[in-house]
């Protein structure tokens, strides 16, 4: 019996070693993950802001382009949302459930109000409830990473 009590310590050695190296492993592969999949978020609310910046931005300058109803309306019909529509989806796969409510609101002020199609005497209160829109998404963004 006492040949076997150097085996059997040896062969608990291993199993113990094994189990921790595999424990280790997988937290730390937990670790890596969730930064990664926190670095992606990051990206996609970025690139959204970004994105639906330049279309605010573009929506803008054609009214004050375009003083006359008519032609300004035409041009923002031409305008492509396409590119800030993809950073809304990106940010719609990967953020949490406040953060896709708040960038959606966004992208709805920023395509749906009535400046947006074209509606001139807006112009300074649209401006004012972006950037609070875009502030507050940042902020719950920076909320979101903290938990």
């Amino acid at each position: 019996m006492a040949d076997w009590l150097p085996i059997a310590g040896t062969l608990l050695g291993a199993v113990v070693g094994s189990t921790s190296t595999l424990l280790s492993q997988r937290l730390a592969f937990g670790r890596d993950r969730a930064a990664k999949l926190t670095d992606l978020r990051r990206e996609a609310v970025t690139r959204f802001l970004s994105e639906i910046h330049k279309h605010q931005r573009e929506l803008y300058s054609l009214h004050e382009r375009y003083p006359d109803a008519a032609t300004r309306e035409g041009a923002i019909k031409r305008v492509s949302p396409i590119e800030a529509q993809v950073a809304l989806d990106n940010v719609r796969f990967l953020a949490t459930a406040e953060v896709v409510a708040q960038a959606e609101s966004l992208w709805l002020h920023v395509r749906e109000s009535n400046f947006a199609r074209g509606n001139a005497k807006s112009r300074i209160r649209w401006r004012r409830v972006y950037w609070e829109m875009r502030k507050d998404l940042v902020f719950s963004f920076r909320a979101s990473l903290e938990t």
